[in-house]
């Protein structure tokens, strides 16, 4: 039996972020398990107080020394929309230890995705176009970050992902993107795992899947890792 914790959204390098201390804390549960899940937006490429030149070495070597801490757990690294650099992401793709699944990975019956195919019902097409503009996004200037910041500090963004994604309208867009891109993939799953909404989440049952979200590691909001278990060696990527 394969034991594992899934995170998403730490958003590191975001002047907004507590991930850093978050993660520490999870640090010592990483003892337990032998498989970590990366889920998307660990790092924020949009929100960093620095360069692509610098951030994504940053990313990179962070990346790194996880692997080094913790060799005998298994990495798994699916990029979300803040950290879908192609720059980054192909670095990834090439460094030891670590696997890259750039949009889906199935372990055994646990599926995990980073879940911004929420945004809106997107097909393979329309995702692809919502991801290609992160794919060339360059850090916002500190008048911008700031706003951001005082958003989260008043409670703004919280207000708006509920509006957005809350209820069960998020799954919902989500079975209708896995329905395009994977027809009959409730077949071979019986949890999902995403992020991206920041509002945490577990055990919500609908056609027959459970679906769980991890929070985010954006400062005051609710960051909730997650473990799961599986009997299979197989991995899958459902790209």
């Amino acid at each position: 039996m394969h034991k594992g914790i899934v995170v998403s959204d730490l958003h590191l390098f975001a002047s907004r972020s507590a991930g850093e201390s978050n993660f520490a804390e999870l640090s010592a549960h990483l003892r337990e398990v032998d498989v970590l899940v990366l889920n998307g937006d660990i790092f924020d490429f949009r929100w960093a107080s620095c360069s692509h030149s610098i951030s994504i070495p940053k990313a990179l070597d962070w990346l790194k020394n996880l692997k080094d801490d913790f060799p005998e757990v298994t990495l798994y690294f699916i990029p979300g929309n803040h950290d879908c650099l192609p720059a980054f992401v192909s670095e990834v793709d090439d460094m030891p230890g670590i696997e890259l699944h750039e949009h889906h990975l199935l372990l055994g019956k646990n599926l995990f995705l980073h879940g911004d195919a929420a945004t809106a019902r997107m097909d393979h097409a329309g995702f692809r176009k919502f991801r290609s503009g992160w794919e060339i996004d360059s850090p916002r200037g500190r008048l911008s970050a700031g706003l951001y910041h005082a958003a989260d500090h008043l409670r703004l963004t919280d207000l708006t992902h509920g509006l957005w994604f809350g209820g069960m309208r998020a799954i919902r867009r989500l079975i209708w993107h896995l329905d395009q891109v994977r027809p009959g993939w409730k077949d071979e799953v019986e949890e999902c795992f995403f992020g991206h909404t920041h509002l945490p989440l577990s055990g919500i049952e609908e056609e027959g899947v459970r679906f769980h979200n991890t929070g985010s590691g954006i400062r005051g909001a609710s960051f909730v890792p997650i473990r799961f278990h599986y009997r299979s060696h197989q991995t899958l990527s459902i790209e």
